[in-house]
């Protein structure tokens, strides 16, 4: 149980301090909304292998569109495609997000923001909805973030609950070139890896590389690409 709660204890022991409205995570959520008045638009790619890492079990490819509201509170709102070799490209669905900022940053001990997040598949038979709470840190060059999630899965009669969380540590090295390291956990395992940006508030790039902790889950990569407007 300790090992769960291991992000939260380093989020409390690291005191604040880093401004940037680009991702260093590419699964892990940090502290930031959008302005009020303006916009990004950010494209996801993930690929998933198979546990032996001799082919590929999955593409997603995903465009959001991200707008602020107010100060503290903002949209997104996401298509989601999916590819594979025999069918191409198809459309899997769309997404609807919120964000909203409890405060200003380094007003307390951690900076807590709010996520809910609603998905519908292509077909609408099913929906899902998703509840994070995020947490970041930052001191210096060094920045963190913790989010434990809580996921509603809603098919015709039948609804499934999911608790997973995810967290990330990263360093500035430079003006625009960050890395670190992402730990996602779910139910039946978890995996670990590295994370590199590159950008700055206009423009910006993340990369992570996931490896699974046990032989019976696959490695996954993403890249996420965010353009201001």
């Amino acid at each position: 149980m300790l090992k769960n709660f291991t992000p939260l204890l380093l989020l409390v022991l690291l005191p604040a301090n880093i401004e940037a409205d680009q991702r260093h995570f590419v699964w892990t959520y940090e502290y930031m909304s959008m302005h009020r008045g303006e916009a990004e638009l950010e494209y996801y790619h993930t690929v998933k292998w198979d546990p032996d890492g001799k082919y590929i079990s999955g593409v997603s490819l995903q465009t959001e569109l991200e707008i602020g509201m107010t100060d503290h509170f903002d949209m997104g709102f996401y298509n989601v495609f999916s590819y594979d070799s025999t069918s191409g490209i198809g459309y899997d669905g769309f997404k609807i997000r919120s964000r909203y900022r409890l405060g200003e940053r380094g007003k307390w001990f951690v900076d807590p923001l709010l996520y809910a997040e609603y998905k519908r598949d292509a077909q609408f038979e099913e929906h899902e909805l998703e509840l994070k709470l995020i947490l970041g840190r930052s001191r210096g060059n060094w920045y963190m973030a913790y989010n434990p999630i809580f996921e509603i899965e809603f098919e015709e009669d039948e609804t499934e609950t999911k608790f997973e969380h995810v967290a990330g540590l990263g360093y500035q090295f430079f003006k625009h070139w960050g890395a670190g390291l992402e730990l996602k956990v779910e139910p039946d395992h978890s995996l670990l890896g590295p994370t590199l940006s590159h950008g700055g508030e206009h423009l910006w790039m993340s990369l992570g590389y996931l490896f699974p902790t046990s032989d019976d889950h696959g490695s996954e990569w993403r890249l996420i690409i965010g353009i201001g407007l």
